[in-house]
């Protein structure tokens, strides 16, 4: 007989998502090049502090952004990222699963290893076993209209073995009302509620957001990250990838002794 072992680590655990592409409205007002500019500046500050991300994009295998995650320290993740035009329930199914097929079977023969969904501005997700057929293990559920998830939301099993992660907090808070320091103290906050309970924490970035605000917001971003790896060399925490996270909730099969038919047969 096999028992389940879960591989879930005893300290918190920190996951950080980052979304590389513009919304509609963004696409009117930023070109697809200031985006472009942002990812390295991201990439050199999670490399500084050895702390990985998972990367969102909309179609891996044809992302400009695709080769300079692949090939950055620490080893990143590189999601889907899934929004309303072939996602949930306005979409179909059958439009879901073409698109699903083409963007996770296309990214693997270019080499990405891809199993996580990440959801913009979705409010329900439908067709699960479809999720499993193409090999997504974990979904990011979606942020909608820029609100904050609670401090003390984590892993939410789906169906057929699919497991949800809401981010915590977006960064920045908000393009319209955004402060230096309200974004920060909110993570902040998430992640010392986080190593109280032992738990997840999930922070979003969003880089198209992160590109208007300029230098601060950078500098917003390299003090979390400094946070972040203070908390890790403290022993407090660890920081992870989703699809880590996915195979850390997943139990492995630990073989038990079982009696043999066999020998019972003979005896």
């Amino acid at each position: 007989m096999s028992k389940s072992k879960s591989t879930l680590p005893d300290a918190a655990v920190v996951l950080i998502s980052v979304d590389l592409e513009l919304n509609i409205p963004q696409r009117l007002a930023l070109s697809e090049r200031s985006l472009d500019l942002v990812t390295p500046t991201l990439l050199n500050l999670f490399e500084r502090y050895d702390i990985a991300a998972t990367w969102a994009l909309a179609d891996p295998a044809v992302s400009a952004a695709t080769e300079g995650i692949m090939s950055s320290h620490p080893d990143h993740e590189i999601a889907v990222l899934g929004d309303p035009t072939w996602v949930g329930p306005t979409a179909g199914r059958q439009r879901f699963s073409r698109e699903l097929a083409r963007r996770y079977q296309s990214a693997r023969a270019a080499g990405v290893s891809v199993s996580t969904l990440a959801l913009r501005n979705i409010d329900r997700m439908c067709h699960f076993d479809l999720l499993v057929k193409h090999g997504v293990s974990i979904v990011r559920g979606s942020q909608l209209n820029g609100l904050t998830h609670s401090l003390h939301s984590g892993p939410v099993p789906m169906r057929f073995g699919v497991w949800n992660l809401a981010p915590n907090c977006v960064l920045p808070a908000t393009r319209w009302t955004w402060r230096a320091d309200h974004g920060l103290s909110t993570a902040q906050r998430a992640i010392r509620s986080a190593i109280r309970s032992h738990n997840t924490v999930h922070l979003m970035i969003d880089a198209a957001d992160l590109g208007e605000t300029g230098r601060r917001g950078f500098r917003m971003v390299e003090r979390l990250l400094r946070h972040i790896a203070d908390r890790r060399d403290r022993r407090q925490l660890e920081s992870a990838t989703l699809a880590a996270m996915a195979r850390m909730l997943t139990p492995c099969r630990t073989e038990q002794p079982t009696r043999s038919i066999l020998r019972d047969m003979a005896a």
